[in-house]
């Protein structure tokens, strides 16, 4: 490992740990002088009622209080919501829509006589603002603060009235993150900064950093305004240091003159890093405050801060570009989470609690799905390391916001879709509300926040559909507004039926780069998908597992990096000691129904071990699926979804971490990094299941998307088979391939678990295999009927005291059984069995992998965990699990698929009865159909020799006319 490693690694340490001392202040500061306004407010409440564009405002009768910063549901205010039947997500228990009026006496410090005074909210919903009953301004922003100027204001004590507008009907966003129920609720208050702040009646309204690694300076662009007559004279000094790294740099100070008798003008200032310039990426996140002091010639001033970093985030082909070092999007999907208060944190300290928890998992990249973080949270990003990507509150289709718009010129250019010519026609001139809307809050957004060094990217909104034209003005428009301070796209997965890149975008996120189809897996970004979006849910289900899959031909024809559009989505069982920690404004009454239903079913007591098995087996499918990225030579990288459960849209619990961003226990963040880190070693091999007697071969890689070259010997070994050793140089930024394995496996007479295991550098990685005896002649106990159906000559067989392996036609048993799903479900079985039902598909199977009783005799030649691994493919696949809800109380079958929390089906893919005086083995697996595979005559001769044995004992007794029933008879 080399200094630069080392270096990286203690720098990791002081991050992860959180023992680095204490930071300055980091956010944006506009004033030194500032009143604040937290505290008890007034209140009255007009349910369903919008602002409008024009509001009013009379006497109204301030009846109750609050307590800001805050929302309504955090002070119980509202309608108190009953419904306790939702399904969907958290529900709270006080809800309101309309607008909510905020009142207070507020204090104008004496010196403050003859300055400029604003208002700033830091996060709110659309506001008008009243001073001693004069309406001073409207905003709508939800991205951004609100900052109302309050003119020609005295000393002393006013009436400050707030009225916010959270109605989401009509707003010309539309739903969004940013106000659905899903996630951070709809709610109605003011949270962060509230308070007064003051400057002179000239001031520093904008400042715009340009850090420019290549001539080492940072070009600071200052926009002044005047509010007074005459010629401003003045200056700017700008004091600049490093505050958060090992190695301390202190640029010289600058100081710039400004003379001017306009109502604004632009003052830019040029600070030299010079040699001990420090960059900013995700291994070293060094960082520089600046303070900026405006100072007039009368003796007024404003001073402000401002932290930035030095670096230059691009794309060069197909892949991004940190300070000239190519990096690899690993990226976690963010839809504001936050189930204690129902809204993002407004607090550094957080946020950079959370951004560590995220980055112990490997995670480097930050989308968030149709919202806009607050400052806060792209501080601690800077802090910690991460590329961020927000997103404007837009989620669907742009023309749905223009519901009240009447036009007569059905000819115009349609403003829906252009492959199908639906949706209303506008004139392609015409700029809608919605797109000003857009315009305006990407500006806002890019003046407020853009300077901090983790703010790399910007997109639209989610799989938006409506006119590419309208899109790119919105994206050229930003660029511009920006100055190309960053990345641009038009949205993630926009149109994503038929996908194609904004003409002008710098990159693609997307879960395919062609038009579907339905069959055909080369224009895919992502191993999973739903049932109604592609064929058996995509490769990860659909082929025999192995390492060799990535997204190379969906590549074949980009210009820009690609990223993978919510990877993952695979289902995890709910934890219902979860329930507990729900002590805020949300409260989990969707997983109470789930618990319920569960109680009602008679299974309440396995809960604990479906959500072990299926959590383990989801995350090693989430761990093939970011490694088939990964091994994507060329590939942009991808975004999750979710590192964390998503308590919404159904109800999708898909993390290996809860909606606190706590651990589940289902695999470790070293595992997870495994698959998903800056250098990753990769074995790519046909099969994890072997035939003894054959030769393994695996090509050895290391994927190094580090901060440097890595160079070391890559060691490997199977445990009992064999080992080696190659040289390896992995330059930076690509795939580097380190030799092959070619070893030939010994014959075994029973199945054994091994694995591949790779180390280099002290960087680890191992995969199982399975090796298992050539399949020859199955051998069929003298005593053991093996039955294909559940007839007459079987019941006498069992009648009699026989033994029966009993292996039902799959289309028998078909209405009382589900189909054999191999990965978990994907995101939703609520949400996507209606979507799927609605475009003629057939609803996806709805389980979440098997529960299995790993120590039962009749897998002693099928060696197995008690979860889902890729050694079941082929016998998941040609299953259809069996319904024994109507079995006796508390039986368990040997191998069970555990069933979504909406179903509760017990569902039998292996268990046993005795029946009369007889024994019975029922498969829900198509044992013969799967014979021919070395694990599938592996699994039908254990189960032959199972049923043979003195051990085919079954506890559990039915009668025959129960087996018939459970059988569909």
């Amino acid at each position: 490992m080399n200094m630069k490693w080392l270096r990286v690694a203690g720098l990791l340490l002081i991050v992860m740990s959180g023992s680095a001392a204490a930071q300055p202040d980091v956010l944006s500061r506009y004033s030194g002088e500032t009143v604040s306004l937290n505290g008890k407010w007034e209140l009255t409440l007009a349910p369903d009622e919008a602002l409008g564009n024009q509001p009013a405002y009379t006497v109204l009768d301030f009846n109750d209080s609050v307590k800001l910063p805050g929302t309504l549901t955090e002070n119980k205010k509202g309608i108190r919501n009953t419904n306790r039947d939702e399904q969907n997500h958290l529900s709270r228990e006080f809800m309101f829509e309309g607008t909510a009026w905020y009142k207070r006496l507020i204090h104008i410090p004496r010196d403050w006589k003859n300055r400029r005074i604003v208002l700033r909210l830091e996060r709110t919903r659309k506001t008008a603002v009243w001073l001693d009953g004069t309406l001073l301004g409207i905003d709508p922003s939800l991205s951004t603060a609100h900052v109302i100027d309050l003119g020609d204001v005295s000393p002393g004590k006013h009436e400050l009235v707030v009225a916010v507008d959270n109605v989401m009907d009509g707003s010309p966003n539309g739903r969004s993150h940013m106000n659905v129920e899903d996630t951070q609720t709809n709610w109605n208050g003011m949270l962060g900064k509230l308070q007064l702040e003051a400057t002179p009646k000239v001031w520093i309204e904008r400042v715009r950093v340009f850090p420019d690694i290549g001539t080492r300076q940072a070009t600071m662009e200052l926009l002044l305004k005047n509010k007074r007559n005459g010629k401003q004279r003045g200056e700017i000094h700008i004091a600049t240091e490093s505050f958060n790294s090992a190695q301390k740099d202190v640029p010289p100070s600058v100081t710039v003159p400004f003379e001017f008798n306009t109502e604004t003008t632009t003052v830019k200032a040029v600070v030299k890093m010079g040699e001990g310039m420090l960059l900013w990426d995700e291994f070293d996140p060094a960082l520089y405050r600046a303070i900026i002091t405006l100072k007039l010639v009368d003796g007024q001033q404003q001073k402000l801060g401002r932290t930035f970093g030095m670096r230059d985030f691009t794309q060069n082909g197909s892949q991004f570009v940190i300070n000239g070092k190519t990096t690899f999007l690993r990226g976690k999907h963010d839809a504001c989470v936050f189930p204690l208060t129902g809204y993002a944190p407004m607090e550094v300290e957080e946020w950079v609690r959370v951004l560590k928890i995220a980055k112990s998992y490997g995670i480097n990249h930050y989308r968030f799905h149709t919202w806009c973080p607050p400052e806060a949270a792209l501080a601690a990003a800077d802090l910690v390391g991460i590329y961020m990507q927000p997103e404007l509150p837009c989620w669907g289709v742009l023309w749905e916001q223009e519901r009240n718009l009447k036009i007569t010129d059905v000819n115009a250019v349609a403003f829906g879709s252009e492959k199908t010519g639906k949706g209303r026609r506008f004139s392609p001139d015409m700029v809608t509300e919605a797109e000003a809307f857009f315009h305006e809050e990407g500006r806002r957004i890019l003046d407020q926040y853009g300077d901090h060094a983790s703010f790399v990217m910007l997109g639209i909104g989610n799989e938006l559909k409506g006119n590419v034209t309208v899109m790119q003005r919105l994206v050229d428009g930003y660029r511009k507004a920006d100055d190309d301070r960053r990345l641009y796209t038009q949205g993630s997965n926009n149109n994503f039926r038929d996908p194609k890149k904004g003409a002008t975008d710098d990159y693609w996120t997307t879960v395919r780069t062609s038009t579907k189809t339905w069959k055909e897996y080369d224009n895919i970004t992502r191993t999973s998908y739903s049932a109604a979006d592609q064929f058996d849910f995509g490769p990860i289900n659909h082929f025999r597992p192995s390492t060799r899959v990535n997204f190379s031909k969906a590549l074949e024809n980009t210009d820009v990096p690609v990223i993978g559009h919510e990877t993952g989505q695979y289902s995890y069982y709910p934890d219902y000691n979860e329930l507990e920690k729900y002590t805020g404004v949300t409260k989990p009454w969707n997983l109470e129904l789930g618990q319920k239903l569960l109680k009602e079913k008679g299974m309440y007591d396995q809960w604990p071990e479906f959500f072990k098995a299926a959590g383990i087996w989801a995350s090693i499918l989430y761990c093939e699926d970011m490694e088939s990225g990964i091994r994507t030579p060329g590939f942009g990288g991808f975004q999750l979804l979710d590192l964390q459960d998503f308590p919404g849209q159904g109800t999708a619990l898909v993390g290996p971490l809860n909606a606190f961003m706590e651990s589940k226990g289902t695999i470790t963040p070293e595992k997870w990094r495994e698959f998903s880190a800056p250098v990753t070693l990769l074995a790519g091999f046909d099969m994890f299941t072997l035939t003894a007697g054959e030769t393994f071969t695996a090509d050895l890689k290391v994927a190094n998307y580090g901060p440097a070259d890595v160079n070391g010997i890559l060691k490997w070994r199977v445990p009992n088979f064999g080992k080696g050793s190659f040289e390896v140089q992995a330059a930076q930024g690509g795939i580097t391939s380190a030799g092959q394995i070619d070893l030939k496996l010994p014959f075994v007479e029973k199945a054994v678990r091994t694995s591949v295991e790779l180390e280099l550098n002290g960087m680890v990685k191992s995969y199982p295999l399975w090796i298992y005896p050539r399949p020859g002649k199955l051998n069929i106990p003298a005593d053991v009927t093996v039955s294909r159906k559940l007839d007459e000559a079987t019941f006498r067989t069992l009648e009699n005291g026989g033994r029966v392996l009993l292996i039902p036609e799959h289309e028998a048993i078909k209405e009382n059984s589900v189909g054999g799903l191999f990965m978990t479900e994907f995101w939703s079985f609520t949400m996507f069995r209606k979507i799927a039902l609605n475009r003629g598909v057939e609803p996806s199977a709805g389980t979440l992998g098997l529960l299995i009783d790993e120590d039962h005799p009749a897998l002693t030649g099928f060696p197995t965990e008690f979860h889902s691994n890729w050694q079941w493919w082929a016998p998941v696949k040609n299953s259809r699990p069996i319904i024994l809800d109507d079995a006796p109380k508390g039986y368990r079958p040997l191998v069970q698929s555990i069933d979504n929390m909406w179903r509760s089906h017990k569902l039998g893919t292996l268990f046993e009865f005795k029946v009369g005086q007889g024994r019975v083995l029922v498969s829900a697996i198509d044992l013969p159909a799967i014979q021919d595979t070395a694990e599938g005559h592996a699994l039908y001769q254990s189960l032959l020799d199972y049923t043979g044995s003195d051990a085919f004992k079954p506890e559990t007794a039915i009668t025959a006319d129960a087996l018939g029933k459970l059988l569909g008879k």
